[in-house]
């Protein structure tokens, strides 16, 4: 439900809007809380988190609040319209196909490249903690790409207000590759979701939260997915609201996050090596797409892929180079991510302190070592 009113000097400016997402987080009730889990303060906080297929989350604390956000700054299109753009629209059935493999071959480009990297590599296979006889593993590349701005079914929700309404009342310039306020007197949107059901038995709704990339250090991310056609505005539990933009409001929360750089680091390692790649087309995403569609034709791929790219595909799969991390600190990035962990109990400490061990434990030192984990590939 999207709550407007065509009289547009009645609507709030972004300050007020503020201001009445507080009283609507205060009024809706905790739902989401597993039986095992405890209230705990300070919304700064990220929780290690065990699931079910025995990986782990670093899960923003949400335990104070039952809602989740997402801001946009063309309000004027929003609140008509919020589908996913991962799913083509028209009524072409080969151009709907082709455009959707291209988006399905850009995100099994993405994962390809992310494996290669050090830190995420390591994370993904999984860290051996004695003491616990437990095997720590991370990361979920998918959303991930969302995160990074692939066209994807996931919707980037937060859980934080400052962070939604830092896109609500700002807009990306293309041209400039910064972000500016968005014009006086336009219309903003922002979103609350209601979490009504535990985490783990809500289907749609995913934690991107902390991973080993800068991009997910402050964004607290959680990641809705969407199915073709499904319209966000259209969930019962979705609740958005129009504001009025104005320039006082757009540069405190431009300020608040450095220009978005805060979130949205511009020396962000992933994000210089994907823009590189992004577009090439490697023929081991395509291979990989193929497996998951078996009724695609080959060849028929191939020639829609390089129609769309104008150019051949690229043999084998994109990698981290040794040139590419020359200047990445990796022992710097990993200390920075384990920073956001505020452990919770004695088992969470352990983990963290092996954790902080790894540069200097032998199985693990390769990870952090450009010339030894290259050497090792």
């Amino acid at each position: 439900m999207i709550y407007q009113n065509k009289d547009k000097s009645i609507l709030p400016d972004a300050i007020q809007v503020r201001t009445l997402l507080n009283k609507m987080q205060d009024q809706t009730p905790v739902k989401h809380l597993m039986p095992t889990e405890r209230v705990v303060d300070g919304d700064n906080k990220y929780f290690l988190t065990h699931l079910a297929n025995g990986r782990f989350i670093i899960k923003p604390n949400i335990t104070q609040q039952g809602v989740l956000y997402y801001g946009n700054s063309n309000g004027e299109e929003y609140k008509e319209h919020f589908k996913t753009k991962y799913y083509p629209s028209g009524n072409n059935v080969k151009k709907l196909h082709d455009e959707l493999m291209y988006h399905n071959v850009l995100l099994e480009q993405f994962v390809l490249l992310v494996k290669t990297f050090p830190l995420f590599k390591l994370l993904d296979e999984g860290i051996f903690i004695p003491e616990l006889d437990i095997n720590f593993s991370l990361g979920n590349p998918y959303t991930l790409a969302a995160a990074y701005g692939l066209p994807s079914p996931f919707i980037n929700l937060t859980a934080s207000k400052d962070v939604a309404m830092f896109y609500a009342t700002n807009e990306y310039d293309a041209d400039t590759g910064v972000y500016k306020p968005a014009k006086e007197g336009t219309l903003g949107i922002v979103y609350l979701y209601r979490i009504t059901t535990p985490l783990g038995q809500t289907s749609e709704l995913s934690t991107l939260g902390v991973q080993i990339f800068p991009r997910t250090f402050n964004t607290k991310q959680f990641s809705y997915v969407l199915g073709p056609g499904e319209e966000f505005n259209d969930k019962s539990n979705v609740f958005g609201l129009t504001f009025i933009q104005n320039n006082e409001a757009s540069k405190y929360y431009l300020d608040m996050f450095d220009g978005g750089k805060k979130l949205l680091p511009t020396n962000d390692f992933l994000t210089l090596k994907w823009n590189s790649i992004k577009d090439d087309i490697y023929q081991a995403a395509v291979d990989i797409n193929l497996k998951k569609n078996p009724d695609d034709k080959r060849d028929d791929n191939i020639e829609a892929l390089k129609k769309k790219i104008g150019r051949n595909i690229t043999e084998g799969f994109p990698i981290f180079t040794k040139a590419d991390l020359a200047h990445t600190d990796l022992e710097s990035i990993w200390n920075s991510f384990l920073e956001k962990i505020y452990p919770l109990n004695e088992s969470d400490v352990k983990i963290v302190e092996y954790l902080k061990q790894l540069p200097s434990i032998e199985e693990y030192a390769c990870y952090f070592n450009i010339d030894s984990y290259y050497e090792k590939r």
